[in-house]
C-alpha cells in the first residue's frame, strides 16, 4: 500500500535534535476469555491483517509489530502492539489517518478489555 490519501504527515524533527520515539504499547484481552482457542487465533490473525499494512501505508510509522501471546493463556493479554513514531505529531497522525480507521472500528469488536502505555524514548 502506498500514501495515497490527501492527508500530509507532519514535518519530521529540525536536523540536530536529539533523538526522540513515540512508542505506544498497547494491549488487547479477547472477548470470552478465548485465549488460544481456534477463534482467538482467526481474531487475532484479523487484526494483524489490518494492522500490519499500516507500516507501509502511513508515513509517519517507523517501525510496528503485532504480537500474540504466548504463555500463561488467560492470565496475560492476548495481543500487543508496539509502533515507533519519529514524535507526538506523528502518532497522531498516524491515529487520524484513513487507513488506520477500520482497525479502530474493528478491534472493540473483539477486545474485552485494551490498554495503551505511550512513552517516550
Amino acid at each position: 500500500m502506498s500514501n495515497s490519501t490527501s492527508q500530509k504527515a507532519p514535518q519530521g524533527r529540525p536536523s540536530g535534535s536529539p533523538p526522540f520515539v513515540a512508542r505506544p504499547y498497547v494491549f488487547v484481552s479477547g472477548k470470552g476469555g478465548v485465549g488460544k482457542s481456534l477463534v482467538a487465533a482467526s481474531l487475532a490473525a484479523q487484526a494483524v491483517a489490518l494492522i500490519e499494512p499500516l507500516r507501509d501505508s502511513v508515513s509517519t510509522v517507523r517501525a510496528l509489530s503485532m504480537h500474540r501471546n504466548e504463555l500463561f493463556d488467560g492470565a496475560n493479554y492476548d495481543l500487543t502492539l508496539i509502533v515507533d513514531f519519529e514524535d507526538e505529531a506523528g502518532l497522531e497522525f498516524y491515529a487520524k489517518h484513513p487507513e488506520h480507521q477500520p482497525a479502530l472500528q474493528f478491534m472493540p469488536t473483539i477486545a474485552a478489555a485494551r490498554v495503551a502505555v505511550d512513552f517516550t524514548v
